[in-house]
């Protein structure tokens, strides 16, 4: 993967000021990618990301999370929101 992946996140102002932490999950994390493998990225804050793109239902105390997905760079990425709520609580 590439090693800039937050900068297509930053260009489009993705990365909530206090982000905890973003990093890459699924099979490019792995190494697994493909050509038509999409960039999955994981953001953790402690306040809610209001953003345009979708809601998702889970199975949690705070039952959404939100998403957001763009194309740059030839792929699809699809950015994803937890709170660090949601993530204690999965554990």
């Amino acid at each position: 993967m590439d090693r800039d992946w937050l900068q297509p996140l930053q260009e489009r102002d993705l990365l909530p000021p206090g982000a905890l932490a973003a990093f890459v999950v699924g099979s490019t994390a792995r190494g697994w990618d493909n050509a038509r493998s999409d960039y999955d990225v994981y953001v953790i804050a402690s306040r809610e990301q209001r953003t345009s793109g979708d809601v998702v239902p889970v199975s949690l105390e705070l039952p959404w999370i939100r998403t957001e997905q763009f194309y740059a760079r030839n792929r699809r990425w699809q950015v994803t929101y937890w709170l660090d709520a949601q993530v204690d609580e999965i554990f």
